[in-house]
């Protein structure tokens, strides 16, 4: 931490605990990135990966200049953390670094850090995940043009247009920086499908001009017991299920709307009441073997049916329980 009270406004973001009762919460610490707005023209500090004891005391762990965009803490108590853009790190929970991999996409132009591990990637972003065998699960990216794509979400009366869409490539990656398999969504999901987002321009804060945010893949898990993967795509309102091994699609967990065959029959049927996810993130297994994630609930609604109204939207935390033999 700073050493100063006025070195803490400078160099930390401004948090302030409310209110921490120690006794009701788990021990060790809850690890969360703070990151300025895309867009802010601010060139300071962009970045902070910082950690919460169960006491309620904040510390900084890792400051960059960059934004700092997921974190994992793996098996042997250090931590992967991941920055905008196309830099992965393994640190200690103090902050030593250990080890960096960087995709060669975003260091054309610029000397990588000294001592990384070059990764045949145009990009990483979002989470990193493990699987069973301790290989890296990470986000990248491609860009391809297709015609009479949909030119609203709002309305269904907009012309057609031919759109540079970016589609979500998922990467398993040894330590060495060697790819051992990837997983193009624009191959597995329908590209035509959109949803109240898939317009969305975070690609064109990246530096990808004129593209449009299609599935936007935001976290992965591994599933141990049956080798899959799931993957969270915030702009597609839902989590998939990919067979590891042979890359097949296994199932859609989501909303039915406007999903074409054969995908319309990867989808999982609800059982009573259940409310769908929108742009959610960070899927995740539990040790039953239910699925967890963060459902942000924007929009709770496809095109063109109308959006819930704000002041009857809610996020949640959700767990689902998906029977795989009756789907």
């Amino acid at each position: 931490m700073a050493s100063s009270a006025k070195e803490e406004v400078i160099d930390l973001p401004p948090i302030r605990i409310e209110r921490c009762n120690p006794s009701r919460r788990e021990p060790g610490v809850m690890l969360f990135n703070v990151r300025k707005m895309s867009e802010s023209k601010d060139t300071t500090f962009s970045g902070w990966l910082m950690a919460l004891d169960q006491a309620g005391k904040v510390t900084c762990v890792h400051r960059s200049n960059r934004p700092v965009q997921g974190v994992r803490y793996q098996p042997d108590g250090n931590l992967l953390v991941s920055i905008i853009d196309g830099l992965l790190l393994e640190m200690t929970l103090g902050g030593q670094i250990l080890r960096q991999w960087y995709a060669t996409g975003r260091y054309r132009d610029r000397p990588p850090p000294d001592n990384a591990i070059a990764v045949e990637a145009e990009t990483f972003h979002h989470g990193i995940s493990l699987t069973r065998d301790g290989n890296l699960l990470l986000c990248s990216m491609e860009i391809r043009t297709y015609p009479d794509w949909p030119g609203s979400t709002t309305d269904p009366n907009v012309p057609r247009e031919r759109a540079r869409i970016v589609g979500d490539i998922i990467m398993e990656v040894a330590r060495d920086g060697a790819k051992l398999h990837e997983w193009r969504l624009l191959d597995l999901l329908d590209p035509y499908r959109i949803t109240y987002g898939s317009r969305a321009n975070y690609w064109v804060h990246r530096g990808f001009a004129g593209t449009y945010d299609w599935c936007h893949a935001n976290g992965t898990a591994h599933d141990a017991r049956d080798d899959s993967l799931l993957v969270s795509l915030r702009t597609q309102d839902c989590i998939i299920k990919l067979d590891r091994k042979t890359g097949a699609l296994r199932w859609i967990l989501g909303a039915h709307g406007n999903w074409r065959y054969p995908w319309s029959d990867k989808l999982l049927t609800p059982v009573g009441e259940l409310a769908w996810n929108f742009h959610q993130h960070d899927c995740s297994i539990t040790p039953t073997g239910s699925i967890m994630c963060f459902d942000n609930g924007n929009h709770r609604s496809l095109p063109f049916a109308p959006t819930l109204p704000h002041l009857q939207n809610f996020s949640r935390a959700v767990e689902f329980e998906v029977d795989e033999a009756k789907r």
